[in-house]
């Protein structure tokens, strides 16, 4: 049996995107392009089962056009006639007692769909014309009954989770899994672990396989490094590929100070989103220009300048241990002019300041 493995789709993150001319943020027309673009693997090398691993949505809470852009998928997918199976992630699942999760409406429209299957609940589906059992392991899912094993023995297994397995390498996700529980797969009585929640792409161990595909698009600048991917599995061998998918770059540029605007390689730049760090001094951040090097980026063709941070080092202050309460305002004041550098105004703003202290200072 060829499986396609995705997971954490994430529709509904807008963050770093900018708005077309239609109204749309640009981030999820991206991901709408990049969903397309599975389906369309998913076709042309003819799989017998599409699988994600959870977090359709970015929110359990989905708007109207994210629910659209969603729809707009399965549609796709029905109209192909890829048998697909779908289980709710973290940010799908909603905790309040009687609320609809994410994805519920869709669970209820497609109750009868004969190609589209979605969980919220631990459910075991067995394939017997091709030797496959599959453990459906949503978020927050009750515990596998692995006896349900019984009488199958022939059969290759498979578990789909959402879940923090043993060994895997976090990517932007450190503030979602710490009251996770870790799953420790290494003992499960399966074949494949098909796994989402980690968004950084994975393969924890061989045996059983266990892998994470990780995210469709970047998150986040902790993304930018990672090739994002699509994961095609034959059950029957254990063989899997790793199949790159399309996405817009995110690029970060650190730079120190006395930088040339001009002479900066941007040659990475055109269509991506882009974040620019800069170490310069205290001195050195009088004279910078924002605008200047925005203006290099957007003629670079950068789809959106999200962010140029500047960190100032400003050095240490060490305190004047010669400057004290009991001396006199004047003494202080000339005391600390004098290890300042304000060049030829030096003796005007000393003179001001001296001004300032006598016109200002209390009677004895």
């Amino acid at each position: 049996m060829l499986v396609l493995l995705t997971a954490d789709w994430h529709i509904g993150v807008t963050h770093h995107g900018v708005v077309d001319e239609d109204g749309r943020n640009s981030r999820l027309v991206d991901l709408e392009a990049t969903l397309s673009q599975i389906v369309d693997i998913a076709v042309e090398r003819d799989v017998d089962l599409l699988i994600n691993a959870g977090d359709m949505f970015h929110t359990n809470r989905p708007t109207p056009e994210d629910q659209r852009v969603f729809w707009r998928v399965l549609q796709k997918l029905q109209s192909a006639k890829i048998q697909s199976r779908f289980i709710i992630g973290n940010h799908d699942y909603n905790s309040k007692l009687g609320a609809s999760h994410s994805v519920k409406l869709f669970m209820d429209v497609l109750a009868d769909d004969p190609y589209i299957r979605m969980y919220d609940e631990t459910t075991w589906e067995h394939f017997e014309d091709q030797g496959l059992s599959i453990c459906h392991f949503p978020y927050r899912g009750a515990e596998p009954d692995w006896r349900r094993r019984v009488g199958r023995t022939s059969d290759k297994v498979a578990v789909v989770c959402h879940s923090h397995l043993e060994g895997a390498v976090v990517g932007a996700e450190p503030f979602e899994i710490k009251s996770d529980n870790v799953t420790r797969f290494s003992s499960l009585p399966v074949d494949y672990v098909l796994a989402g929640h980690f968004h950084k792409p994975q393969t924890l161990s061989v045996s059983p396989l266990a892998i994470y595909p990780g995210s469709t698009q970047c998150i986040d600048f902790n993304e930018r490094k990672d090739q994002k991917r699509v994961v095609l599995l034959d059950t029957d061998t254990g063989e899997y590929e790793s199949v790159p998918i399309n996405t817009r770059k995110f690029v970060q540029i650190d730079l120190q100070a006395g930088f040339d605007v001009d002479s900066l390689d941007l040659s990475d730049v055109a269509g991506a989103v882009v974040k620019i760090n800069i170490n310069v001094d205290a001195e050195q951040s009088k004279s910078f220009d924002e605008s200047l090097l925005r203006d290099r980026l957007s003629k670079a063709g950068a789809h959106n300048v999200t962010a140029i941070n500047l960190n100032v080092d400003r050095g240490s202050n060490v305190r004047d241990v010669h400057i004290k309460l009991d001396n006199s305002l004047r003494d202080n004041f000339k005391r600390f002019m004098s290890s300042k550098d304000y060049g030829d105004i030096k003796p005007d703003v000393l003179d001001i300041g001296l001004e300032i202290i006598d016109v200002c200072r209390p009677p004895s």
